[in-house]
């Protein structure tokens, strides 16, 4: 028998400074958590290669990429697409849920449904509004020429209703409405400059890597909390 959050505080690999409410220990966290990457995995390469196939004399694409974060509650953004291209940039998260999506632009959390089954996720929008912020923070606004756009994206989802927001679909409804961009805002000497700072910053180090991954688990638990100094 062990505190619950010291479990998790172990699991995560972050000290315990936290020792209540006394409950067996789970028996196989990790494979679940396990489980939830690999489904991401595979829903973030599917957006890759369809992303792969936009015409290179236009567009640079940019795969699981991670910036000194813009937002104080973790040390890190991993950003799982961004396209920059003579028509503007643009940051896409992908989330893997198989169900029925249910959410408000306005609201914090969003419904997942599956037969049997649902459960709220935080709104996928706001955290890709600061994944936006830190390609901002790092490319400069006095760089940029036009606003980021951001979509969220659902290769898997058997149904979206989402309300006041026209960013968020499944994939093909997210290729069009990427290539309904179509006014020149920068010069490909310029989107080459733009890609090769995001390149030259991207984190790869797997120990900060994992060290986001924590973080990320920690803010699940605890999510109004600057869980930076807790996931080293």
């Amino acid at each position: 028998m062990k505190s619950i959050y010291a479990y998790l505080f172990s699991w995560l690999g972050a000290p315990t400074r936290v020792v209540e409410l006394t409950v067996a220990a789970p028996t196989a966290p990790q494979s679940d958590r396990q489980s939830k990457i690999e489904i991401g995995q595979y829903n973030e390469r599917l957006v890759s290669n369809e992303l792969s196939k936009l015409d290179p004399r236009y567009y640079r694409v940019l795969n699981n990429i991670m910036l000194p974060s813009s937002d104080g509650n973790t040390s890190f953004a991993q950003i799982d697409h961004i396209i920059l291209s003579i028509y503007g940039i643009f940051c896409l998260e992908t989330k893997g849920y198989s169900g029925s999506i249910f959410g408000d632009n306005n609201e914090n959390d969003w419904t997942i449904v599956y037969p049997g089954n649902e459960y709220t996720q935080p709104n996928p929008v706001s955290q890709n509004h600061k994944h936006k912020m830190a390609i901002i923070k790092l490319l400069g606004r006095h760089n940029l020429k036009a606003r980021i756009n951001a979509f969220i994206i659902f290769p898997s989802a058997k149904r979206i209703t989402v309300q006041n927001t026209d960013a968020v679909g499944d994939l093909s409804t997210s290729m069009l409405k990427l290539s309904g961009y179509s006014n020149i805002v920068y010069s490909m000497a310029e989107v080459h400059d733009l890609t090769n700072k995001l390149k030259l910053a991207n984190i790869t180090d797997k120990a900060r890597r994992e060290q986001h991954s924590r973080e990320i688990a920690l803010l699940a638990i605890f999510p109004k909390s600057n869980v930076s100094e807790y996931a080293h």
